[in-house]
């Protein structure tokens, strides 16, 4: 059986002597073509991103979507606030302006991609994720969120929407520490109200809060 390997191993040169030739026989000892391309030393030829741009991965594709959307409807919002009435002069639209902008750009770069056929890689601290597979469940949960908020920000105030809305994204995303998920939404949204209304002096609906903060 060494034997029979030493012989697969074994390369040909060609008369100049400079180029690797394999011999004919190499390719019967061997099931498919990629493992007589590795015993020749020939490099393994691999997929890469956007080889196939048909196959496009439509949970991404339709998420960039939603960020698109979401993007104008940020940036319409922004554009529409009254103008700046505070010492320095940043008005109530020049932060979702930004972010406006910002997410506009990233949602754009997430359609190319996704047209490219090229899909996200799972990072380390998420483990062995499989990245073929749109959890819709998940996807409508973040969007019926972002829909809540934006539905939500004048009856409620900022304080209540805002941690709600951190509460789902942050189940929806696999968080299952429900207590430690609800003091944080809470303690988040009000330090960034105060920091808003009382630092900036950027009006933020208070809602049912009204006259507490």
């Amino acid at each position: 059986m060494a034997r029979h390997r030493e012989r697969a191993r074994h390369r040909c040169t060609d008369r100049s002597g400079s180029r690797p030739i394999v011999s004919p026989h190499i390719h019967s000892n061997f099931e498919s073509p990629a493992a007589a391309r590795a015993v020749a030393g020939a490099p393994e030829s691999r997929p890469q991103p956007g080889d196939h741009p048909s196959n496009v991965p439509w949970g991404e594709f339709t998420f960039s979507i939603v960020l698109v959307a979401l993007g104008v409807l940020v940036l319409l919002d922004g554009l529409g606030q009254p103008a700046s009435k505070s010492a320095s002069g940043i008005g109530a639209g020049f932060f979702p302006i930004i972010m406006a902008v910002f997410l506009l750009a990233i949602a754009a770069s997430l359609v190319v991609q996704a047209l490219r056929g090229m899909r996200g890689e799972a990072d380390e601290a998420e483990g062995d994720v499989d990245t073929t597979t749109t959890r819709w469940r998940q996807a409508l949960m973040v969007v019926g969120a972002v829909l809540f908020f934006a539905t939500a920000l004048e009856p409620l105030g900022y304080i209540l929407t805002n941690a709600i809305t951190f509460f789902a994204v942050a189940y929806a995303i696999g968080a299952r520490r429900y207590l430690r998920d609800a003091i944080v939404s809470v303690v988040l949204s009000i330090v960034i109200y105060i920091v808003f209304t009382r630092g900036l002096s950027i009006s933020l609906p208070a809602g049912i809060f009204e006259g507490l903060f």
